[in-house]
């Protein structure tokens, strides 16, 4: 199996914070991107999170707003379609796109991107990076991100999804944080087996340790850090989680090139690997990739990338002092522009893949999703197995990946006490996960002892159709949305589960007026409360609202979750919980 050891599946909402926009343009324009690029970008994510709820529809009408008023991106589009704009491309210079569906918008940016991009990815970042990096970016959910991912991946593959605290320190985004935490907890149910959480860790949010605890019971294989957010990582308090983590098997991955997030120019260099040999030698086991190995601008000099002075050369050095030392490929952009720094690059990498105890500690990664600042995923993938043997990237994606992380061998044995917890975590949510686990997972519990026993629910975690209250809302869901006269609806397709509220036909579209669309919310929500509560002697479900429930705030509490269009039926469930009592099953 292929493993990516250095994914994000956040979105821009999860990481809502003021040091968040701060950071990101402080790296946009240190990446080089043009001014007005920069100012583009900057008022989408202000007018995005200037409150705290994103959802597609507003989330596409914004980024199109903001693009169509930006003369030289209008100028940049025509020129590429040599001055005729197809219609359904046209109307977002000349129509009225807040009166456009979600599903069109998607379709003229799509086609924007796809005339733009550079099917290579070769050459400087371009208007094709910057809407595919903000498209991704606005998604509602991390799992919506997610998919976009593995669309493209193969059927066992595996990605560490690493997570991002940027923030300013104390109590402060808590809420933001613990929300993250949740929804990359339940990415691991939805995707058992190939997603492998890293819990982030900056000091400058309290009790590191003490969270660090916890989320190793929510599924956590390992820890993310990136000092250049502003923090040593070598104060007594890391330190003490650093032997945690030797103590139980949690890898760390942390941020290690003088690019990517920062606040000034001063916290770049918390990131720098020097220091990490005092830690290393203190604490036997620890097992720590850099991420980045340094920055890809040192593998791509021309002279011997073990010879000259550099963060590299650092990490190359720990390599061979202690063997829990490793470092990724991820966002190694610098080759991508050819000529001497691609062909520097990959003499380099090869002869590193040659050396006996290197070759075994250098890793796959991509940076999914930063990394489309620069380039398509898939791109960045056929790019480095182009100019990498068969043998090359199966030793750094499978061989040492799997030596890093934990992972098991082929009969499910020898797996990391990290490991083990993770596959243990999965295996008491058996009812909750959407896939049914890698066989990895399966032979793992076997060799453990436990009988895998998993049922696969496309509905998540927080639908159980055991339940009679889920199971009801789930029949009326769908004939309220669908076709209330159609008896299909009475046994639920399982495709409907991982369908989104504004794929149903009955589910207002945009394109009404907003009067229209309050009426028409309204009236199925007070036609699904009629149908939730319709007497068990009538053929209903029989539910009754809970005393402390009034019926307008019943009504209030289902329009608010019909009106979320990019959440599937089944988050429905919770909401219902609260609102209604049901009869015994």
């Amino acid at each position: 199996m292929i493993i990516n050891t250095h994914a994000h599946f956040f979105n821009l909402r999860l990481l809502n914070t003021d040091r968040m926009r701060e950071t990101l343009v402080k790296r946009l324009v240190s990446d080089g991107w043009p001014d007005y690029v920069v100012t583009l970008i900057q008022k989408v994510i202000d007018r995005l999170l200037d409150d705290d709820h994103i959802d597609e529809e507003k989330a596409l009408k914004t980024l199109v707003e903001v693009l169509k008023t930006d003369a030289r991106f209008k100028d940049v589009v025509t020129r590429a379609f040599e001055g005729v704009l197809p219609a359904n491309v046209g109307f977002i210079f000349h129509g009225d796109t807040q009166e456009a569906t979600v599903y069109g918008l998607q379709k003229a940016l799509d086609k924007i991107s796809q005339k733009l991009s550079d099917k290579n990815d070769i050459g400087q970042s371009d208007f094709d990076d910057i809407i595919g990096f903000l498209l991704l970016m606005i998604k509602p959910d991390m799992e919506l991100v997610a998919d976009s991912y593995f669309k493209f991946t193969p059927p066992d593959h595996v990605a560490v999804a690493l997570m991002m605290d940027i923030t300013k320190g104390g109590d402060q985004d808590g809420g933001r944080f613990e929300e993250q935490t949740e929804a990359t907890s339940q990415l691991a149910l939805a995707y058992p087996g190939q997603i492998l959480p890293f819990y982030a860790i900056n000091p400058l949010r309290p009790s590191a340790l003490e969270r660090l605890k916890k989320a190793i019971d929510l599924g956590f294989v390992g820890v993310k850090l990136y000092p250049s957010l502003g923090y040593d990582p070598f104060s007594d308090e890391m330190k003490a989680l650093y032997a945690f983590c030797a103590e139980n098997d949690l890898p760390i991955l942390t941020h290690c090139n003088q690019g990517g997030f920062h606040f000034t120019k001063e916290d770049i260099q918390f990131a720098a690997p020097d220091r990490w040999s005092e830690i290393l030698a203190e604490i036997p086991g620890l097992k720590i990739c850099f991420g980045h190995f340094g920055g890809s601008e040192n593998l791509s000099s021309a002279a011997n990338v073990d010879s000259i002075a550099s963060w590299t050369s650092t990490i190359i050095d720990l390599m061979r002092q202690y063997p829990g030392v490793y470092a990724d490929l991820s966002y190694h952009t610098t080759p991508m522009n050819g000529g001497s720094e691609e062909t520097n690059y990959f003499n380099n990498l090869k002869t590193l893949l040659q050396d006996p105890i290197v070759s075994g500690r250098i890793l796959w990664g991509t940076d999914f999703t930063l990394v489309r600042q620069r380039a398509r995923e898939e791109n960045y993938w056929s790019y480095f197995r182009r100019n990498l043997s068969e043998h090359e990237f199966k030793q750094i994606s499978e061989t040492n990946a799997q030596a890093y992380l934990g992972l098991p061998d082929q009969n499910g044995t020898n797996a990391g006490e990290n490991i083990k917890r993770y596959v243990g975590f999965l295996h008491r949510h058996k009812w909750a996960v959407k896939r049914i686990p890698s066989d990895w997972v399966k032979k793992t519990l076997i060799t453990e002892g436990a009988e895998p026993g998993f049922i696969e629910n496309p509905f998540g975690a927080s639908f159980n159709l055991g339940k009679r209250s889920h199971r009801a809302t789930w029949h009326v869901l769908l004939m309220v949305l669908c076709d209330q006269t159609n008896p299909i609806w009475r046994r639920p397709p399982m495709k409907h589960a991982s369908m989104r509220l504004r794929e149903y036909p009955r589910w207002p579209s945009e394109a009404r007026s907003e009067s229209r669309r309050r009426l028409d919310f309204q009236s199925l929500a007070s036609q699904i409360n009629k149908d939730l509560t319709l007497p068990a002697s009538d053929g209903g479900p029989g539910a009754k609202r809970k005393p402390s429930v009034s019926y307008d705030e019943a009504l209030r509490a289902i329009e608010a979750q019909l009106r979320k269009g990019n959440n599937p039926l089944a988050d429905f469930g919770p909401v219902v919980d609260k609102i209604y009592d049901f009869q015994a099953s």
